[in-house]
């Protein structure tokens, strides 16, 4: 195996490690501020999404599961609504 290839492996273990309740609950939290905040200020439900997307695989297996799939739906559901009116 090369180090590129032990690499690869080593960052794949490191993202299949699932989250701790505490950092699955805080993350979750500040992603609830991110899009209350992108009320105001539209970007930040930008970076919400994407943190989201990103972290999905984390919270796997926590109660943020829920919470995350959630607010993935919201959000696209949200755009598709205020860009059809």
């Amino acid at each position: 195996m090369t180090n590129g290839e032990q690499a690869i492996t080593k960052d794949q273990q490191a993202s299949d490690t699932p989250m701790t309740k505490d950092a699955a609950k805080k993350l979750t939290h500040i992603l609830y501020a991110l899009y209350a905040a992108s009320f105001l200020l539209g970007i930040t439900g930008l970076f919400a999404i994407i943190i989201n997307y990103v972290k999905r695989a984390d919270v796997k297996g926590t109660i943020a599961e829920s919470h995350f799939r959630w607010q993935i739906r919201t959000f696209w559901f949200s755009l598709l609504l205020a860009t059809s009116s």
